[in-house]
């Protein structure tokens, strides 16, 4: 038996910690790049997609273990001529459409967020994406709620752990070494 990579240590991980899954984390290919189309295309809603986001979901990807080719597929992806969310259609008549349909619009907060591009217009075109797809409002609005909740626990989890601030605490770090 070989010794898991750096990577498959990562996905084994990550899967663990958001998801509380354990055993084989390994989708197929097209899986892993119609969610990191959909996530792109949702970020995209407004017609607007940086490098910050892109970065976001390649990081997050590469987190979860997909191939190379996947994010090289995405990157180089252009959400405002593919629509990347068919898959996730609500009658595309494929079943993981139920379960993948609030994941993409999930982590398509955190990218567009991660990348600076979350503002009150951003998020009228991602419900009016959801709209389109057949998805109650509600449950975006859960599923919105719940992002800013973890943003919001992020920040007290920061502040507890690092009143001075991450970069003070990695200062004193250095300093000592």
């Amino acid at each position: 038996m070989t010794e898991p990579t750096s990577r498959q240590l990562i996905s084994e991980w990550i899967h663990q910690e958001k998801y509380n899954h354990r055993g084989e984390t390994k989708r197929k290919f097209y899986a892993d790049l119609a969610h990191s189309k959909g996530v792109l295309k949702v970020a995209a809603a407004d017609s607007k997609l940086n490098e910050e986001t892109r970065k976001w979901v390649a990081g997050y990807q590469a987190a979860m273990g997909v191939p190379d080719e996947v994010l090289d597929l995405a990157d180089k992806y252009k959400p405002n001529v593919e629509d990347g969310t068919v898959p996730y259609h609500s009658k595309s008549g494929l079943e993981h459409a139920k379960y993948g349909q609030s994941w993409i619009f999930y982590d398509a907060f955190c990218a567009a967020s991660a990348g600076g591009e979350l503002t009150p217009e951003k998020i009228t075109a991602i419900y009016a994406i959801a709209k389109k797809m057949i998805i109650a409002e509600e449950k975006i609005k859960q599923v919105q709620e719940l992002f800013e909740a973890e943003i919001e626990l992020r920040k007290k989890r920061l502040r507890v752990l690092f009143p001075n601030g991450i970069y003070a605490a990695v200062k004193e770090v250095e300093l000592e070494q």
